[in-house]
């Protein structure tokens, strides 16, 4: 049986807060072999599982609980009907998980820090400003392609991967 039908529809806290801790060990190797943008890919993924594992943590899931796509489209209603916030992107959205976090978590008199929250706030969008959950597909080749302020090839180590050129050859 293949890999993927083996693997649950939903996922819970546990589950996110483990993969994001591995994706993230993942991302440290792969940015010490050079891999960036493989890297900054698996740092905004590990991001976004601890961002939506803090959220739905604090509105009182179980860490065993299941995680539907369902429960994510509430998440994004809820942040925008009831506390106002506006939505800004897909349901991969680091900056709006990262709003209703701080806002649910003032409305349940349990608000963070003001220097946390500007910490958090920050990061996020540090993250962000690198990292769109797209970057697996049209980013890949668009850098490998044209990668702004790299040689060709600059992305990857040249020892361990090849160049464009080094690859397969084009037809047509």
């Amino acid at each position: 049986m293949p890999l993927i039908s083996r693997l649950p529809a939903n996922h819970t806290i546990r589950e996110f807060r483990l993969a994001a801790g591995q994706r993230y060990r993942e991302a440290v190797h792969l940015a010490t072999a050079g891999d960036r943008l493989a890297a900054i890919y698996l740092c905004g993924y590990a991001a976004e599982m601890l961002l939506k594992a803090a959220y739905f943590r604090l509105i009182g899931r179980s860490a065993t609980a299941p995680i539907t796509v369902g429960d994510l489209q509430s998440a994004k209603h809820y942040a925008t009907t009831t506390l106002g916030l506006i939505w800004i992107g897909n349901l991969h959205s680091l900056t709006s998980w990262a709003e209703p976090l701080v806002e649910e978590r003032r409305l349940r008199g349990l608000p963070l820090p003001a220097s946390m929250a500007r910490g958090l706030h920050a990061r996020v969008r540090r993250i962000y400003a690198n990292w769109r959950e797209t970057i697996r597909l049209v980013g890949w080749v668009e850098a490998l392609r044209n990668p702004p302020g790299f040689k060709r090839g600059g992305l990857r180590k040249a020892s361990t991967h090849p160049t464009r050129s080094q690859s397969v050859p084009r037809t047509g």
